[in-house]
């Protein structure tokens, strides 16, 4: 993802925004996202600028700081809504 946002900066785009679901990265691609992101006050510009993933997996523990720019959608509210549609026996692709 990374260097498919430095191909896209290199010609170009002004902008790079990601979005992923499940944040599963590796503690090598941890630290390339973190490497590419924004940093306060930082004459080096960002690779990728904004960077969304949903909180179905929590990973930011195993840091000390969270990157500028990733932003954390929160899914607990979906997810109990399908379970409860689940349990009830209604539909859950209503909620899409």
């Amino acid at each position: 993802m990374v260097q498919a946002a430095k191909v896209c900066k290199e010609n170009g785009a002004e902008e790079v925004i990601c979005a992923v679901s499940h944040f599963c990265f590796t503690e090598t691609g941890m630290e390339r996202l973190t490497e590419a992101m924004p940093f306060p006050n930082s004459i080096y510009p960002s690779v990728i600028d904004e960077f969304y993933h949903s909180n179905s997996v929590n990973l930011w523990w195993s840091k000390k700081y969270k990157p500028g720019g990733i932003i954390e959608l929160n899914v607990d509210p979906l997810f109990g809504e399908a379970i409860s549609r689940i349990n009830s026996n209604k539909s859950v692709s209503d909620l899409f």
